[in-house]
């Protein structure tokens, strides 16, 4: 049933994070945006930011963004397995698999509320809390997102590249917090270029390894 598979939309919180929670990863991501193949994730992205009048995956088919395996290979098999696992809700309630990847059989259309609700029970699972004062929302992962490539010195073009701002654009510089260290963030962007950011990370590598992929 859906009730059963609920915890599987912490993927949800995953993909967010490593997509810097552009609209076209969040509650609106369809099912199709997100493809798998031997080698790479990839996200497509129905619009561009900043341009609502353009479906560059429906016009151009273009990959706007991919996340090679290697670099969480516990993640795909997951993706598949929760797919599935819809799929079979979705017959068992003698419902269509909705188009919207995170919408699970008999829910309603899933809102930027209930994403949020999603992240303060995977928060909750990992026993993490805001600072006193301060509040945790998806939007948070767009900053997450953009401090962690930003600790390990990944170039502003390919963070808005990831982020989905225009390639002249700085607005990713407001996101990223400068005082947040490079270590926990290797895991998620080690693998991303320039390889020079392995030496900012020399400290975490035996944690965090290309060679030895086990989440931390």
């Amino acid at each position: 049933s859906a009730h059963t598979i609920k915890h599987d939309t912490d993927l949800m919180i995953v993909i967010n994070f490593l997509f810097m929670n552009q609209s076209d990863s969040s509650h609106s991501l369809l099912q199709q945006h997100l493809q798998i193949d031997d080698t790479y994730i990839y996200l497509y992205r129905s619009r561009k930011k900043g341009n609502n009048a353009v479906s560059s995956f429906y016009a151009h088919k273009k990959r706007a963004y991919q996340l090679p395996r290697f670099a969480a290979p516990w993640l795909a098999p997951l993706l598949d397995h929760y797919r599935l696992r819809k799929s079979m809700a979705s017959k068992l309630e003698y419902t269509q698999v909705s188009p919207r990847l995170w919408q699970l059989p008999g829910e309603p259309t899933p809102t930027n509320a209930t994403m949020n609700t999603w992240l303060q029970r995977a928060l909750h699972l990992v026993h993490r809390a805001p600072p006193p004062g301060s509040a945790w929302t998806t939007h948070s992962l767009r900053h997450s997102g953009a401090t962690a490539c930003g600790a390990i010195d990944i170039p502003l073009r390919k963070i808005n590249h990831i982020g989905g701002w225009s390639n002249a654009s700085t607005t990713a510089l407001t996101y990223v917090d400068a005082s947040v260290p490079a270590d926990g963030y290797c895991y998620f962007f080690l693998w991303f270029p320039p390889w020079t950011t392995t030496a900012r990370c020399a400290s975490a590598t035996h944690r965090y390894s290309l060679a030895n992929r086990e989440p931390p």
